[in-house]
């Protein structure tokens, strides 16, 4: 068993109307995970603890001794977890990491596939940012389903690692999406997988692919993107829920 370390909530702002991101202060307290991990982590004294993906790379901590999680809070914006009602100063027990749902220490120059869905985005975040870090040389592709055009964490993020150059992009929006929605609309499906494949200009067996999401979401999109010719082996997959 891990030893619980107690920190300080440093930040908390919105992500969207559905999430709040938190950072917590490591200071000098030494910390070691891979990208794409968990913790279970409660208010300070309560025994009370939910597991939370951590949303930063291993790189961000080691640049700014800070751990950074994306939680969620209910369809009327109140705190879905009494962590998103928060203030700075808050005291947080944090214990772990855990997990096997990680990037391989070791990349081949193979295209990493990111899938994710509603607050699945937090550790395939965390793994996307540790690729980038680490110059991965073959192209990493991210497709983010949500159920709203403003349920999209992290977005402006993103959509800045595009413009870079460093990220490819498709957001899909499964509910409701206005008249100015320019990305695609409904379940990820079979088709679109293929096309994105074809844009990459690789062939699917080549593909590394981590799919995080709620546990239909996930047991969906193992299944068709094992049917586009991705090995069961190279498809990791974390089932969440929101």
């Amino acid at each position: 068993m891990s030893d619980v370390l107690t920190l300080t909530l440093r930040s908390i702002r919105v992500a969207t109307s559905a999430t709040r991101i938190l950072e917590a202060d490591l200071g000098n307290t030494p910390f070691h995970f891979r990208a794409g991990q968990a913790v279970v982590m409660g208010l300070h004294g309560d025994p009370v603890r939910q597991p939370y993906s951590i949303a930063c790379a291993p790189a961000d901590v080691r640049r700014t001794r800070r751990l950074e999680f994306l939680v969620a809070v209910n369809g009327s914006g109140r705190e879905g977890t009494p962590l998103a009602g928060l203030r700075p100063g808050a005291k947080l027990d944090v214990e772990g990491p855990s997990g096997s749902f990680v990037l391989p220490d070791a990349l081949d120059a193979r295209p990493l596939l990111f899938i994710g869905g509603g607050t699945g985005i937090a550790p395939l975040r965390s793994m996307i940012r540790e690729a980038l870090a680490r110059h991965h040389p073959a192209p990493v592709t991210l497709i983010y389903s949500a159920r709203r055009t403003a349920e999209f964490s992290y977005l402006d993020e993103l959509r800045r690692l595009v413009r870079q150059g460093r990220l490819q992009l498709l957001l899909t929006v499964t509910r409701l999406a206005g008249p100015r929605w320019r990305g695609e609309r409904g379940r990820i499906t079979r088709t679109l997988l293929e096309h994105r494949v074809q844009h990459l200009g690789a062939s699917a067996r080549d593909l590394e692919a981590f799919l995080c999401g709620s546990p239909t979401f996930v047991s969906d999109l193992a299944r068709l993107v094992s049917q586009i010719g991705i090995p069961v082996a190279r498809i990791h997959t974390e089932r969440w829920h929101d």
